[in-house]
């Protein structure tokens, strides 16, 4: 079975109630699966993903919530201004076995992305802010 994106925020949904006083910050997060040991900056996100971490890290992201959600909402919308903004990885998961989430800044994932288009495992090890293991 594999261990795909929605696993993985289901997963940090639960560790974050676990943990209330791991985040004393508020972050726009992309979470993302790497089936091995390398995320493919175009061909893994969405058009739109990029933009708008750098949105909430450097300027204004106003996003409203959906009224369409078939769960309650907490509210109608949001803006994130000069927010953390993080791509978390976990690369190469294993099924039963610890996962790693590699927090890695936006200015750190444009850098990236001019040099190589991608984020290696050692690049998230080297440049990640934190990491969680799940």
């Amino acid at each position: 079975m594999s261990f795909l994106e929605k696993d993985l925020t289901a997963k940090f949904s639960h560790y974050i109630k676990l943990h209330p006083n791991q985040f004393q910050f508020s972050a726009a997060i992309e979470f993302k699966v790497a089936k091995g040991n390398t995320l493919n900056l175009i061909h893994d996100m969405q058009p739109q993903q990029i933009p708008s971490l750098i949105k909430a890290k450097y300027n204004i992201l106003y996003h409203k919530i959906s009224d369409m959600s078939a769960n309650l909402k907490p509210f109608d919308s949001f803006i994130l201004h000069n927010t953390k903004s993080f791509i978390a990885i976990v690369f190469n998961p294993k099924p039963r076995k610890p996962k790693t989430i590699y927090f890695v800044p936006i200015n750190i994932v444009l850098y990236l992305q001019l040099l190589q288009n991608s984020i290696s495992l050692n690049n998230a090890i080297h440049y990640s802010e934190f990491t969680i293991t799940l």
